[in-house]
C-alpha cells in the first residue's frame, strides 16, 4: 500500500509509526512504576496527565492555522522536543525526582504529540499530489492503520524488553524513536514549506479556538458522533487505567498489563481495517450508532470474568467497535470543513473528543477503591447503551449522513 504514495508519505507514515510505538514502551513503564515499581507514580494522576493535552486541541489548531509557514517548523520541532523530554527523563530516572520527572514528560510528551498529529491530519491536502483529492482520505486511512499496528505492537514489545535491558533503558529508545521520526520527517517539512502559500487564504485574525469549537458543533454531521466519542473516550481511558488495578486485584501476572494494551489497540486496528470497507454507503452511519451499545458487550465480560481470556475478550470487544467507527468520522470530518480553517477545526474537533478524558482515570481510581471494579464497569455499560439511543434519535444527523452518501456517490460517477 505504501508503494501507492510519494516516497516523502511514506516517511512520515513510518515516523508517526515509529514515534508510538516508543511511547508505548513508555507507558508501560509508567504503569508497571505506578502499580508496582521503585518510583511509586499515582495512576488517576498519571492517566490525567497523559489525557490532558487533546483538551488544547483547539488552542493549537487556531495557532497552526494563523502561523501556516510555520508549520514545517513545529513539526519538526516536535519531535525534536520530544526527543530531549525523554532524554531528560531518562538522565533523571536515578533521582529522588524521578517521579516529577515523569510526571512532566507524560504532559510535554502529550502536548508535542498534539501538534504532531493536527499538523498531520490538517494538512494531508497539502502533502499530496496536485489532482490527486482522493489521495487524502487514503493516507490518513493507512497512517491511521500503521499507527494502531504500532501501537499494538509497543505494549508487548515494552513486556519483553523490560526483562532484558530494564525500565531506564525503555526510556532511551523512546528518545531514539524520536530522533528516527524527526530524520524521517525532513522530506514531509520541505514539502510543508513549499506549499505553505497555496490554497484559498483567510485572515489568520478570523480563526480561534471558539471559532473552531463552533465550527464543530455546528456541522450536524460531526456534533453529535463528536459529543458521544468525547464520553467514550472519557470511559475508556478510565478503563484503560483500571486493566493495572484489575490485574492485581485479580491476581493476575503483572505483563497481562501488556497484554492487555496490546490487544485493545488490536482489536481497533482490526476494526480499522473493517471500517475501511464502509468509507462510501450507509454503512458509515451504521457504525457510528451501533458503536457504543456494541461496545458495552466488551465492558459485560471485563466485569463479569475474572481469567485472563476473559481480559482479553472483553478489551477485544471493547475497542473493536472504536476502529470500525473511526472510519466513519474520518470522512466525515474530512467532508465539512474548508482547507483554510481545516487545523482550527481538527484541533478543536481533537479537543472536544478528548477533553473529558483527564477526568476519567482521576474518578475511576477512588470509584474502584470505594465499590470495586464491577460496579463502574457496569455503570459504563448503562452509559454506552443510552449513547447509541441519542445517536439514533438524531435526525439531523441521520439527514446529512444521507446527503453525505449521495454526493459521495454522484462524485465517483
Amino acid at each position: 500500500m505504501l508503494r501507492a504514495f510519494p516516497p516523502y508519505i511514506a516517511f512520515g507514515s513510518a515516523a508517526l509509526t515509529i514515534s508510538v510505538v516508543g511511547d508505548e514502551l513508555l507507558h508501560y513503564v509508567f504503569l508497571v512504576q505506578a502499580v508496582n515499581g521503585d518510583h511509586p507514580l499515582s495512576i488517576g494522576l498519571l492517566g490525567f496527565l497523559i489525557a490532558l493535552p487533546p483538551s488544547f486541541g483547539g488552542l493549537v489548531g487556531g495557532w497552526l492555522d494563523r502561523h501556516r509557514a510555520r508549520n514545517h517548523h513545529v513539526l519538526l520541532g516536535s519531535f525534536a522536543g520530544s526527543a530531549a523530554c525523554c532524554f531528560a527523563l531518562w538522565a533523571s530516572w536515578t533521582s529522588e525526582y524521578a517521579a516529577i520527572a515523569a510526571y512532566v514528560a507524560a504532559f510535554a510528551l502529550g502536548v508535542l504529540g498534539l501538534a504532531i498529529a493536527v499538523i498531520w491530519q490538517a494538512r494531508v491536502s497539502q502533502l499530496v499530489p496536485p489532482g490527486r483529492p482522493a489521495l487524502v482520505a487514503r493516507v490518513l486511512s493507512w497512517t491511521s492503520t500503521l499507527m494502531s499496528a504500532g501501537l499494538a505492537v509497543g505494549p508487548v514489545l515494552a513486556s519483553i524488553l523490560v526483562g532484558a535491558w530494564g525500565h531506564r533503558t525503555l526510556i532511551l529508545f523512546d528518545a531514539l524513536s524520536f530522533g528516527a521520526g524527526l530524520a524521517l520527517m525532513i522530506p514531509i517539512a520541505w514539502r510543508l514549506k513549499a506549499t505553505a502559500g497555496e490554497g484559498p487564504s483567510q485572515r489568520p485574525a478570523r480563526l480561534s479556538r471558539s471559532m473552531g469549537l463552533g465550527m464543530v458543533l455546528r456541522a450536524p454531521l460531526i456534533r453529535s458522533p463528536a459529543l458521544a466519542l468525547a464520553i467514550m473516550n472519557f470511559l475508556a481511558v478510565a478503563v484503560l487505567f483500571a486493566i493495572p488495578l484489575l490485574v492485581v486485584e485479580r491476581g493476575l501476572p503483572l505483563d497481562r498489563i501488556a497484554w492487555a494494551g496490546s490487544a485493545g489497540i488490536a482489536a481497533t486496528l482490526v476494526g480499522s481495517i473493517l471500517g475501511t470497507y464502509a468509507r462510501h454507503g450507509r454503512r458509515l452511519l451504521v457504525s457510528v450508532v451501533l458503536e457504543p451499545a456494541l461496545r458495552s458487550v466488551g465492558l459485560v465480560i471485563l466485569a463479569l470474568s475474572q481469567t485472563t481470556s476473559g481480559l482479553l475478550a472483553g478489551i477485544v470487544l471493547f475497542y473493536l467497535p472504536q476502529g470500525m467507527a473511526r472510519i466513519a468520522r474520518m470522512s466525515y470530518l474530512e467532508a465539512s470543513f474548508e482547507p483554510e480553517a481545516k487545523a482550527t477545526a481538527v484541533g478543536a474537533y481533537r479537543m472536544l473528543i478528548r477533553g473529558l478524558m483527564p477526568v476519567g482515570p482521576l474518578i475511576m481510581a477512588p470509584v474502584v477503591a470505594v465499590a470495586g471494579a464491577r460496579p463502574f464497569l457496569l455503570a459504563g455499560v448503562l452509559l454506552l447503551v443510552t449513547l447509541s439511543l441519542w445517536l439514533l434519535s438524531d435526525g439531523a444527523l441521520r439527514r446529512t449522513a444521507r446527503r453525505y452518501v449521495l454526493s459521495m456517490s454522484k462524485e465517483q460517477k
